[in-house]
């Protein structure tokens, strides 16, 4: 936006992820993740409605949501309203979110929009493979058909074409979580620590020309 709007040159250091982790998911679970706050940002209640599509034609997926907010019980009377309560179980806030992941095989991220969705970061860490919409926070962070699948904003079908395709192959959530744990190397502390000193470094000589 800088370079857009002002012509200014400038250089983008992403957030490093919030953990490492020795054990990744096996991707053999038949179970989707989604988290965050329940409000109008994250898109739940576009899932909610993906996700009933999909059950028509699938009865083996669940879906866990993970998380609290002031939507939760417009959430839940949606869950009823489509008698899912067996198919999406919503679980509270938690600060291991590891262990949902390891228990999971797909990330499902509906979100309208987001800055750094570190929920992203996080499923590259564990070996999960990301549905997104085609928000501008996923596109560093996601190729379409390699860490995940990249869906027209905000197309509910889509999404849900999307699920269908993921379900239909274990093959091809192994390849992809192969891909994720790749990328979540660029997010290591250590990358983004080295970043951060390659940049200052630069400006205190640019600083030190000048004086």
């Amino acid at each position: 936006m800088f370079k857009k709007e002002k012509n200014i040159e400038c250089q983008v250091i992403y957030n490093p992820r919030s953990f490492n982790s020795k054990e990744k998911s096996k991707v053999n679970k038949k179970q989707f993740l989604a988290a965050g706050r329940f409000n109008h940002q994250k898109g739940f209640d576009l899932l909610i409605e993906s996700f009933n599509t999909f059950s028509k034609t699938n009865d083996d997926w669940k879906l866990v949501i993970v998380g609290e907010g002031k939507e939760k019980i417009k959430l839940l009377e949606k869950i009823n309203k489509y008698k899912l309560e067996d198919r999406i179980i919503v679980k509270s806030f938690t600060n291991n979110i590891k262990d949902y992941f390891l228990n999971s095989s797909v990330l499902l991220l509906p979100s309208r929009w987001e800055g750094m969705p570190m929920i992203v970061l996080e499923a590259l860490e564990m070996g999960v493979p990301i549905i997104s919409y085609d928000i501008t926070a996923v596109k560093p962070l996601i190729t379409n058909g390699k860490e995940g699948i990249i869906v027209k904003k905000f197309d509910k079908d889509a999404f849900t074409v999307a699920m269908e395709k993921m379900v239909s192959s274990f093959n091809l959530i192994e390849d992809m979580s192969k891909e994720c744990r790749i990328r979540s190397r660029e997010f290591d502390v250590e990358n983004i620590r080295d970043k951060w000193i390659e940049l200052i470094d630069e400006l205190m000589g640019v600083k030190q020309y000048y004086e």
